[in-house]
């Protein structure tokens, strides 16, 4: 951007998925990168950048298969993103069906303080692959993709409908559109293999 508009000076918030929406609706930012979740094969909005969820464990608990099973994750004590979340709403809704909650020993608003508590708490942790990869190749965390169902992290772009966009936002979104296309063309992060 700098590149393209030396005079636009950015401003970078970041947040949960709700909290884009919000900032979204109200002006107060106007390009959101946010996440939407759902099962394979379940019609939604076009995302410009897909990622399976995973099952993400530290080193000193037992690794398994390369695949886990939703019903699985019955007994599997987590720390997961406190509600409302998108991707906590969706594991709870898969759970309810299958007829368990999920035990979840904390709840924890950012990424950063869930993988230090999994360390610490020897807890699971469900996360997009494109947001483990490199903790994985680094032996941080071991993973499994959640299969049966398998849920996806669904990467979309908005723009703000509280007043139109201007010139600086349109080049931003397309900016940033340009970089997620790039991203899902990285195997690592979008696509999974047993």
């Amino acid at each position: 951007m700098r590149d393209q508009a030396p005079g636009v000076r950015l401003r970078v918030f970041e947040g949960f998925s709700d909290r884009i929406e919000r900032w979204l609706a109200n002006g107060s930012v106007e390009v959101g990168v946010f996440s939407k979740y759902r099962e394979a094969n379940q019609p939604g909005e076009p995302s410009l950048f897909t990622s399976p969820l995973m099952l993400a464990s530290p080193p000193s608990m037992p690794s398994g298969p390369k695949t886990v099973d939703f019903e699985d994750l019955a007994d599997m004590p987590f720390v997961l993103p406190t509600v409302p979340n998108g991707l906590r709403m969706m594991i709870e809704m898969v759970a309810r069906r299958f007829r368990f909650s999920l035990k979840v020993l904390v709840d924890a608003e950012s990424t950063t303080a869930q993988k230090l508590i999994a360390e610490e708490c020897n807890c699971h942790m469900i996360k997009a692959l494109h947001t483990i990869v490199d903790d994985q190749a680094s032996g941080r965390f071991h993973t499994a993709l959640i299969v049966n169902p398998t849920i996806f992290r669904h990467v979309v772009l908005h723009t703000t409908q509280y007043r139109p966009l201007t010139r600086a936002g349109k080049m931003v979104a397309e900016e940033a559109a340009a970089i997620l296309r790039d991203l899902r063309l990285d195997q690592r992060y979008c696509s999974f293999n047993p």
